[in-house]
């Protein structure tokens, strides 16, 4: 089974609906719990941002479960100013080589 969730568990928030990125979750109404779309299993990327906005930790995938994801820290959270600068302030450098992939 790719997509798992706990009845008892869930909140029926809608997180996982909206942060799924391929748009393979729905909840056709609103005391239901979110299911994937028929079809659509071969669709999911197993990126797992369903399951790590799960606040109740009700969903999970196959390849991964709640536990599987670190809690967040509410003592390390940033503000906006702290992000957009931290962002700016990023630089990548790349070394290329001669040489086809």
């Amino acid at each position: 089974m790719l997509f798992y969730v706990d009845p008892e568990k869930c909140n029926r928030d809608r997180f996982c609906v909206e942060a799924c990125g391929r748009r393979l979750i729905e909840m056709e109404e609103a005391d239901s719990v979110p299911t994937l779309i028929a079809g659509v299993e071969e669709l999911c990327i197993n990126c797992g941002h369903c399951v790590a906005v799960c606040p109740s930790g009700a969903l999970a995938l196959h390849a991964m479960r709640p536990e599987d994801c670190p809690e967040i820290r509410k003592e390390l959270l940033i503000d906006l100013e702290q992000a957009e600068q931290f962002l700016r302030s990023r630089r990548s450098i790349r070394n290329y080589k001669d040489k086809p992939v």
